[in-house]
C-alpha cells in the first residue's frame, strides 16, 4: 500500500515526540540594538559590509551538526524544525515547540537510521492546522519523495502522506497553507533531462489517503521544454495561489509566475526576463492581497563560455565570468494578470555605488564582487514586507591586480522592511552564513520576524566562527504597512520562448555495437573549496549550470578533500555532497558521480567513484591510497600539470604507474586556459596508458569537456567507458573518433604489420586542420576544404619495432580556436 513504508518509520517519529533527551537548547534572539561591529572593517579589507543601523543577536543550537532549519509561529508558540547529522547514521529530524514561557518540548523526532532527508518545513494554515513536510530518499527505489503530516498537540494523529512519483525526485519543495486548512505543496521534479515544477493540494488527510491509492495528484505548472527550478508559493487572503520559479530558455534563467484563481491555473507570466541570471524567487502576500515577489539577479552570460587567466584571475566582467561574480536582490508587486509593478524606491544596494567609486576598477568589472543574494520574504503582523538576504562586498574582484585567493569570511544576514513609502534602516544579524547551499528560513511575527539559518565551515582552517543553526528575532517598531508603498506603473514582461533543445546524443556503429557520445566534467569546484569560494558558486549553481547551460550528461564535483572536514567520510559536509548527487541523478539523463580532489601538491588527483564512502584525507602517499581502491569502482585522474607560473606542481605524479586506477589525464583545463599536451608526452613516452579529457577546475564554464563514447547513457556504463579510455577532451562539444577497424582509441592493439586507422571528425563549426600525432610528434596534417565542419580520413601506420609499442592520437583545431584531442591508440608488436 502507498503509505505502508512510512508507517514503521513514523513509529520512531512518534515514540520520540515527548522525550527531551538530546534536545537542543534554543532561545530567542534579542531585539535589534547597537551598531554592527563589521561596520568598522578597514576600507582596505578584502570583505566589506553595508553599514547597519542595528544589530540583531542570534542564539546557536546546542549541536554543531544541526542544519537545514525551518520555523513558524503557531498557536502562541514558536515551532522549530531542523536536521541533525549523526555520523554513521544520517539525518535525524526534530521538531521542537517553544512556548511563551520559554519552555521547550520535542514534538516530533524522526531518528537517524541511515536515511537521507532534506528541507523539513513547518507551515501553519490560517484555519489552525500545522503541517510538517520534508524530503526523504526511498533507498529501495532510489527516489526522493516528499512526506507530509499534520502535527497534533498530543499523541496519535493522522498517518503521514507519501507524495511519491515513481522514477523521479521531488525536491526543493515549498508549502503554503490555505484558509480552509488545506496545504499547497510545490516541488522541483527531477525525472527527465529538464527539471519541471509540480504542485498538489492536501485537504483532509483521510480524504487524501482514500483518493490517492494510485499516487499523489501532482499537476505540472511549468510549460517550458527547458528546465524549471526551485519553486515557491503563497496563498492570498482570498484563496488565490501564486507560484513562482525560475526557468532556463537556452540563454538565461528567468523568473516565472503563475496564478490559481480558485478553479484553474492561469497562463505563466514572466516577472524578470533579461540576459542576466535571474533566479531563486520567493513570494508572499499582505493582508490587502498584494502579491510580493523577491528574486536575485546575477551577471549576464551566466555559464556561457569563459576561461580563466592563470595567476591573475582578473579577466571577468559583468557580462562574462564565473558563476558567482555579482548578485542583486529585487522586490516587486504583481497584478492579478501577472503585470509587474516595481517600487519607486527599490531595495537599497549601496555597495554597488561604493564599488563603482573605487579606483583601479577595470572596464566592465565595476560591479563585480558585490553580493546581495538568496532573498527570503515574509510579511509581518503590521503588514510590512521584509526582505532578508545575504551580503558581502569582496572589493578586489573588480580590480586590476591579481586576485588574492584562499580567503573567505562569510555572508552577513541583512534585513529591511518596506514601511510606508520607504525602507527601514538596515538591520544585520551577528552570525554569518558560510556556504551557498546553507538554508535561511523566516517566520512572520507581530512586529517583525523570526529567522533561522544554517552556518559553519569545516575547511582546512581552524575556523573560530560557530557551526550549527542560528535562531534570531527582529522586533521593529517604525511605521506600519498600512499605507500602500509607491509602485511604478505595471509592466508586462514578455515570457521568452525557449530555444529548441539540442539534437539527440550522437551515436556511432563500431564492431556491430552502438555507442553513444556523452559530455561531462570531472573536475569542478564549488564554494565548499577554500580556493575561490567567492567565484565558484554553490553546489546548486554547479548542478543547474551542468544540467541546463553546459548540457552535460555527467558531472563530478571535486571539492578539496581537506576542505570537506579534512577528508572525514563521516562528516556532515560529505553527507550533504552525497545528497546532492542522489537528488540530481536521473538515470539515462544526468549522471553525477561521487567525487573529490585529493589535494596533495606533489601527486594531486581527482577521485571519481560509483561509491559514496571513498572520501579520504590526502596525507597517505599515492601508492598507499591506490592500495585501498580494490573493487574496481573508483578511478583517479591527475590534476592538470601545465606549469604556467614557472613553479613545480604535481611534480611526482609520473613517479608511479597504475593504468587501471589512473586511466586518464587532463589535456586541457579551462581554469588556466592551458593545454598540457606537451607534459602529457612524458608519461606516454614512458609507456603509461592514459586517455585524454578536458576539465574546468575553478571559475571556467562551458570551455572544457570530458567526452566519452559509451554503450549506454547510464552512470556505470559511462564509468566503465572512462576506465576503457574511450574518451577525448575538447574545449567545445564536438564528435571525434579514432579507431582501427573495431578497436577504439584507448585500446592497445597488437600488430605484426602496418595498421589502417580511421579518423572521423564533426567539429560543429569550420575546421582549420586535423593532426595525426605519433609518439609525440605530428605525423600527418589533414586540411579540409574551406568552411568544412567535418572530415573523415583513413591513414596507415607502420608497425613498431619488435618488442616495443607506439602511440598515436588526433588533435583537432577549429577555425575559431576551439580544440579537441583524442585518446591515444597504442600499437604493440611482440618480440
Amino acid at each position: 500500500m502507498l503509505f505502508l513504508s512510512l508507517c514503521s518509520a513514523f513509529v520512531g517519529f512518534l515514540a520520540g515526540a515527548h522525550h527531551e533527551g538530546g534536545a537542543a537548547n534554543l532561545h530567542d534572539g534579542a531585539r535589534a540594538h547597537g551598531a554592527d561591529p563589521q561596520d568598522e572593517t578597514p576600507e582596505d579589507a578584502l570583505f566589506l559590509y553595508d553599514p547597519a543601523a542595528h544589530r540583531a543577536q542570534a542564539e546557536m543550537s546546542a549541536s554543531p551538526e544541526a542544519y537545514d532549519p525551518s520555523l513558524v509561529l503557531h498557536a502562541g508558540a514558536q515551532w522549530r524544525a531542523w536536521l541533525e547529522f549523526v555520523p554513521g547514521a544520517g539525518d535525524l529530524l526534530k521538531v521542537v515547540r517553544r512556548g511563551p514561557d520559554g519552555a521547550e518540548r520535542t514534538v516530533a523526532h524522526l531518528p537517524a537510521d541511515g536515511s537521507q532527508r532534506a528541507r523539513p518545513t513547518l507551515t501553519a494554515c490560517p484555519g489552525g492546522t500545522l503541517w510538517l513536510t520534508y524530503e526523504s530518499r526511498d533507498e529501495r527505489h532510489a527516489d526522493w519523495d516528499i512526506v507530509a503530516r499534520r502535527l497534533p498537540e498530543g499523541d496519535g494523529g493522522p498517518r503521514p502522506l507519501l507524495l511519491r512519483t515513481p522514477g523521479s525526485h521531488e525536491v526543493s519543495h515549498a508549502a503554503a497553507g490555505a484558509p480552509d486548512g488545506s496545504l499547497w505543496v510545490t516541488a522541483q521534479r527531477n525525472g527527465s533531462r529538464a527539471p519541471q515544477v509540480v504542485v498538489c493540494r492536501l485537504a483532509d488527510t483521510d480524504e487524501v489517503e482514500a483518493a490517492w491509492k494510485d499516487g499523489p495528484r501532482w499537476e505540472t505548472l511549468s510549460s517550458s521544454s527547458r528546465g524549471s527550478w526551485q519553486p515557491d508559493l503563497s496563498v492570498a487572503p482570498g484563496g488565490a495561489v501564486w507560484a513562482v520559479w525560475d526557468a532556463y530558455d537556452g540563454q538565461a534563467f528567468h523568473v516565472v509566475a503563475r496564478r490559481f484563481d480558485g478553479s484553474v491555473w492561469c497562463a505563466p507570466t514572466a516577472v524578470a526576463a533579461s540576459s542576466a541570471f535571474e533566479a531563486r524567487a520567493r513570494v508572499a502576500h499582505d493582508s490587502r492581497g498584494t502579491t510580493w515577489v523577491a528574486w536575485e539577479e546575477g551577471g549576464r552570460g551566466w555559464g556561457h563560455p569563459y576561461r580563466g587567466n592563470a595567476r591573475l584571475w582578473n579577466n571577468s566582467t559583468e557580462a562574462s565570468g564565473p558563476l558567482h561574480r555579482l548578485r542583486k536582490v529585487h522586490l516587486a508587486a504583481l497584478d492579478p494578470d501577472g503585470a509587474v509593478r516595481h517600487l519607486e524606491r527599490p531595495l537599497p544596494l549601496p555597495s554597488f555605488e561604493r564599488a563603482r567609486g573605487l579606483p583601479d576598477r577595470r572596464d566592465g568589472g565595476e560591479g563585480l564582487g558585490v553580493f546581495y543574494e538568496r532573498p527570503a520574504l515574509v510579511v509581518d503582523g503590521r503588514d510590512r514586507p521584509w526582505v532578508v538576504y545575504r551580503h558581502f562586498f569582496e572589493q578586489q574582484i573588480g580590480g586590476t591586480d591579481a586576485l588574492v585567493h584562499h580567503v573567505e569570511e562569510g555572508w552577513r544576514i541583512d534585513a529591511r522592511c518596506l514601511e510606508g513609502a520607504g525602507w527601514s534602516p538596515l538591520i544585520a544579524f551577528d552570525v554569518l552564513q558560510r556556504d551557498g547551499n546553507q538554508r535561511l528560513s523566516l517566520a512572520a511575527a507581530p512586529d517583525g520576524l523570526l529567522a533561522a539559518w544554517a552556518t559553519g565551515r569545516t575547511d582546512r582552517r581552524k575556523d573560530p566562527q560557530p557551526r550549527g543553526v542560528a535562531f534570531g528575532r527582529i522586533a521593529h517598531g517604525g511605521e506600519s504597512g498600512g499605507s500602500a508603498p509607491s509602485l511604478r506603473p505595471p509592466v508586462t514582461v514578455a515570457l521568452p520562448e525557449p530555444s529548441p533543445l539540442p539534437a539527440r546524443r550522437p551515436t556511432a556503429e563500431v564492431g556491430g555495437k552502438t555507442f553513444t557520445l556523452v559530455y561531462g566534467d570531472l573536475h569542478r569546484h564549488t564554494d565548499l573549496s577554500l580556493c575561490f569560494p567567492f567565484f565558484d558558486g554553490s553546489l546548486d549553481d554547479a548542478y543547474r549550470y551542468a544540467i541546463e547551460v553546459a548540457r552535460l550528461d555527467f558531472l563530478g564535483v571535486t571539492d578539496h578533500t581537506r576542505d570537506i572536514d579534512r577528508g572525514a567520510v563521516q562528516s556532515q559536509l560529505w553527507w550533504r555532497s552525497i545528497k546532492n548527487v542522489t537528488r540530481h541523478h536521473t538515470p539515462g539523463h544526468f549522471l553525477p558521480f561521487f567525487a573529490f580532489e585529493r589535494s596533495h601538491r606533489d601527486t594531486d588527483h581527482n577521485v571519481i567513484s560509483l561509491r559514496d564512502d571513498v572520501l579520504a584525507d590526502f596525507p597517505p602517499p599515492l601508492p598507499e591510497f591506490w592500495a585501498t581502491l580494490t573493487d574496481g569502482d573508483t578511478l583517479t585522474i591527475p590534476h592538470s600539470t601545465p606549469n604556467a607560473a614557472g613553479t613545480p606542481f604535481n611534480g611526482k605524479i609520473w613517479n608511479y604507474q597504475d593504468d587501471a586506477l589512473r586511466p586518464l589525464l587532463e589535456v586541457y583545463q579551462g581554469f588556466r586556459d592551458a593545454s598540457s599536451l606537451a607534459e602529457a608526452q612524458v608519461p606516454l613516452a614512458k609507456g603509461y596508458h592514459l586517455g585524454l579529457i578536458a576539465s574546468s577546475d575553478h571559475l571556467s564554464t562551458s570551455a572544457s569537456y570530458a567526452c566519452v563514447w559509451t554503450e549506454a547513457a547510464e552512470r556505470e556504463a559511462v564509468f566503465r567507458s572512462l576506465q576503457a579510455r574511450r574518451t577525448f577532451g575538447a574545449t567545445a562539444p564536438m564528435r571525434l573518433i579514432l579507431r582501427a577497424s573495431e578497436r577504439w582509441m584507448g585500446e592497445i592493439v597488437t600488430v605484426d604489420g602496418p595498421l589502417e586507422i580511421t579518423v572521423e571528425v564533426d567539429a560543429r563549426a569550420p575546421l582549420e586542420v586535423v593532426e595525426l600525432w605519433v609518439d609525440g610528434q605530428v605525423s600527418e596534417r589533414f586540411e579540409p576544404a574551406e568552411g568544412a565542419t567535418s572530415l573523415e580520413v583513413v591513414s596507415t601506420l607502420p608497425p613498431p619495432a619488435a618488442g616495443s609499442q607506439t602511440y598515436t592520437f588526433v588533435r583537432v583545431l577549429r577555425a575559431d580556436g576551439e580544440r579537441a584531442w583524442s585518446s591515444p591508440l597504442w600499437l604493440r608488436r611482440e618480440p
